[in-house]
């Protein structure tokens, strides 16, 4: 592990609606444990993996990753977090609505079984007659102690699964996190944002004082969120992609997945879990890349800048 190499902090774990989902994970998100797993993906570029080390406690998690230099975005209703090359913590409190009574997924109890020398069962999730997931849950805390996740063809995508697992109580100490003022969702969406995506449905949207537009879908399980902003974001390290509608910069990370790209005006970009079938979909349902017009990119010719 790289000191202090902090991954992400959040306060609760990611958007889960749909009462049987939420019953089947509101358990072990409370519950205190520390852990260490390894995750590891099969993406169109390459396999990408980590070693993390997970505590959690009163429904707040730190993450800690063996990636140096680790930068993360944890996303969820109550706590927007990101984390510098540092280890530095800045978050925001998100007022978030209620989540929409939206059922994506039949789950199927499909038997017990031994993990980490301890009595857990095995969960399948089907989205649209489809195995998305296999969730393994520890039977006294209820923790996922393994989840894999799947492409419509039954491609194997994601296996997170833990290497250790000690429950307990426990004392987090978390790098000093800079608070900023409350993000609020706005009255009324802007219309921008198509309000259901491929069965994702959007949940609020917020936007800030220099006009960066953010908003995030989930389908109970799967999430994704969306940024619109005045100037191009950059992507370091990013793939160039031609998928049907134009050229995309991209980067996979151990779990997640990272787009962007140039709109007329301004950038845009996408941070998810979605496995890589989804994406195209995804991406087709969102502003088109396209390129500046003739006076912006006379500007940047003449002074540089992304702007």
């Amino acid at each position: 592990m790289s000191p202090a190499a902090i991954a992400l902090v959040v306060t609760l774990l990611p958007v889960m609606f749909g009462s049987d989902l939420a019953g089947l994970l509101e358990r072990g998100g409370q519950a205190s444990y520390g852990a260490e797993q390894i995750v590891s993906c099969a993406t169109p570029d390459g396999v990408t993996s980590a070693l993390l080390s997970i505590e959690q406690a009163d429904g707040r998690m730190v993450v800690g990753s063996d990636l140096a230099g680790s930068k993360a975005v944890a996303m969820g209703p109550g706590r927007l977090a990101t984390v510098g090359d540092d280890g530095a913590v800045e978050q925001v409190a998100v007022v978030g609505r209620a989540a929409p009574d939206f059922v994506a997924y039949a789950i199927t109890e499909t038997g017990g079984t031994r993990f980490l020398g301890r009595d857990a069962t095995t969960y399948r999730l089907d989205r649209d007659g489809v195995m998305r997931a296999e969730l393994v849950l520890d039977d006294l805390t209820g923790v996922v102690l393994r989840a894999t996740t799947y492409s419509a063809d039954g491609t194997l995508y994601c296996v997170q699964r833990f290497i250790s697992f000690e429950p307990g109580e426990r004392t987090l100490v978390a790098p000093p996190a800079v608070e900023r003022e409350a993000l609020v969702p706005l009255d009324r969406a802007s219309g921008f944002f198509p309000e259901q995506i491929l069965g994702f449905v959007r949940l609020d949207e917020y936007e800030d004082a220099d006009g960066l537009r953010f908003t995030y879908y989930s389908d109970g399980f799967f999430s994704f969120g969306v940024f619109q902003t005045p100037v191009v974001v950059p992507l370091p390290g990013g793939v160039s992609v031609h998928l049907a509608r134009g050229d995309y910069q991209r980067v996979f990370a151990p779990g997640q997945v990272f787009y962007a790209w140039e709109v007329v005006d301004g950038g845009m970009a996408l941070i998810g879990d979605l496995p890589p079938d989804m994406h195209d979909a995804v991406l087709d349902s969102l502003p088109k890349p396209q390129k500046p017009s003739f006076f912006k990119r006379i500007w940047r010719t003449l002074f540089g800048g992304q702007s």
